[in-house]
């Protein structure tokens, strides 16, 4: 879910689905080498990091919302910089 083809930015997630499609992306450029030794293979390894920490946290969610008997929230708080 790139923002802008031409700049190569990523939008920040605004969900777990939206996140989940945005890693598989990530996942799949580099299984395809389509990512080059260096700082943006350092970057994807970082990201991968995170990846792994917010799956494992919303593991956690879906774990509460199941014993408390809610559905679990799945939403990312994105804060709003000031411009």
């Amino acid at each position: 879910m790139r923002s802008s083809a031409s700049n190569g930015q990523w939008r920040a997630p605004r969900t777990v689905r939206e996140f989940a499609a945005q890693t598989n992306a990530i996942a799949t450029a580099v299984l395809n080498g389509d990512v080059p030794e260096g700082p943006a293979l350092d970057s994807v390894r970082l990201y991968s990091q995170l990846a792994r920490t917010i799956a494992q946290s919303m593991s956690t969610e879906v774990q509460r919302a199941r014993f408390l008997g809610k559905a679990p929230d799945l939403r990312f708080e994105i804060e709003e910089e000031d411009a």
